[in-house]
């Protein structure tokens, strides 16, 4: 299992916590890595949340509004997942 290093509460089957990018590398899932970005206010990480939003499956957009109800509970990104 892997567990978020910022909050114990929010933990997923390492299986899940990465993909294979389009060339066959492996890279952190996009809403795992939004919840790192979502503790910092800086325009990079709105820019990617906006870019990346609209691509989540339902799932992930799911699990992402979940963890960050549970770890921010009145972060901005919740209202748009």
């Amino acid at each position: 299992m892997w567990h978020f290093r910022r909050d114990d509460r929010i933990s997923r089957p390492v299986s899940e916590v990465t993909t294979l990018s389009g060339s066959g590398l492996p890279i952190v899932r996009p809403e795992v890595q939004l919840l790192y970005m979502a503790k910092s206010a800086e325009a990079k990480s709105q820019h990617d949340f906006d870019i990346a939003r609209p691509r989540l499956e339902h799932g992930a957009a799911f699990w992402l509004a979940e963890a960050l109800a549970t770890t921010l509970p009145r972060h901005p990104w919740t209202r748009e997942l």
